[in-house]
């Protein structure tokens, strides 16, 4: 158990190096405290709902309270490792269409326009947790689903 658990270890740090290598515009980039500036958005109420499967379900609704008049809400959220698929964005109430928001490998980004001083944000996404070898976020070891989620900023 030990060896595998010096192998998965070692996976995963060989994909950190390979994220963290040549930097392309989606990629993730390190952050530094110096440059930390205090969010756009606070996230007031938090509710997740996962249906555990090959392929997890996960809805959020999240209430946003505006911090700052005119930006953007930049959520992080990285595709690769568990495959993420963006099913639907809400906002109030509304569907947005996919001209109304921007989605990279590594961000979901909702134009201030779409959003109130208080809006209720609401994103469908499906993952596989077993195909996720990073061991962030959602993933599947030994047949059981396990998280590792790591503070920012």
């Amino acid at each position: 158990q030990q060896q595998q658990q010096q192998q998965q270890q070692q996976r995963w740090q060989e994909q950190r190096r390979g994220l963290c290598g040549a930097m392309a515009e989606d990629q993730q980039q390190e952050i530094r405290l110096a440059d930390y500036t205090a969010p756009a958005y606070l996230a007031e109420t938090i509710e997740l709902d996962f249906e555990l499967d090959d392929t997890t379900a996960v809805a959020s609704r999240i209430k946003y309270v505006r911090q700052r008049d005119g930006e953007d809400l930049v959520l992080n959220g990285e595709a690769k490792p568990a495959n993420m698929v963006l099913q639907r964005v809400c906002v109030d109430g509304k569907d947005l269409a996919e001209s109304d928001y921007k989605l990279t490998p590594l961000n979901l980004t909702i134009p201030a326009a779409h959003l109130q001083a208080e809006s209720l944000v609401e994103i469908d996404v499906t993952i596989e947790p077993a195909k996720n070898t990073a061991l962030a976020g959602l993933y599947k070891s030994s047949g059981n689903f396990c998280t590792q989620c790591e503070a920012e900023g």
